[in-house]
Order: structure tokens, then sequence, then C-alpha cells
């Protein structure tokens, strides 16, 4: 069975952007019901963002506290937290 972790980074409110991702992940899961979605955001979710998520499974949420930090050492940063994520699902 194939596994899909579909990582994205987005913002802590329920924007276009979020929908459009939820709504493909969901696409996934009907293909790939292992399928498991991680969302990078810089600040935990906001309320509104939080209902919409705790009715999606799989669905985990990773905080990047990056501020202060220049674009570079921020990606970098992401890209580990998603290699460990990665091992972490193995």
């Amino acid at each position: 069975m194939i596994r899909i972790c579909y990582f994205a980074s987005t913002s802590n409110e329920p924007d276009g952007v979020v929908k459009k991702i939820l709504s493909q992940f969901l696409g996934l899961k009907e293909l790939c019901p292992d399928s498991k979605l991680f969302l990078l955001m810089r600040k935990p979710p906001s309320p509104p963002m939080s209902r919409l998520l705790d009715s999606l499974d799989d669905v985990f949420i990773e905080v990047t506290e990056n501020t202060g930090v220049s674009r570079i050492k921020a990606r970098r940063l992401k890209m580990q937290k998603v290699i460990k994520l990665l091992e972490s699902t193995e």
C-alpha cells in the first residue's frame, strides 16, 4: 500500500489556499487511505482553523518558530523539520 505524506507551508487562517490544500488531501485520502497531511505554520492555528482541522483525520500541525532569522536559515530549519517528520512516519 502506498502512503503519501503531503507537506504544505500555510498561514494559520483558513484562507483559500488552505481550503484548496485540504480539498486535494481529501482526494488523495480516497486513493490512498493511509496518507497524512502535515501543515507547517509560523503561528499556532487560529480558532476557525482549529475547528476546521479538528474534523479531519491524519492532519498534523507543526508550528515553525523562525522569526528573527534570515529567509535562507528559515527555509533550512523548515526542511530539517520535514526530514524529521518523514523519518518519524517510517
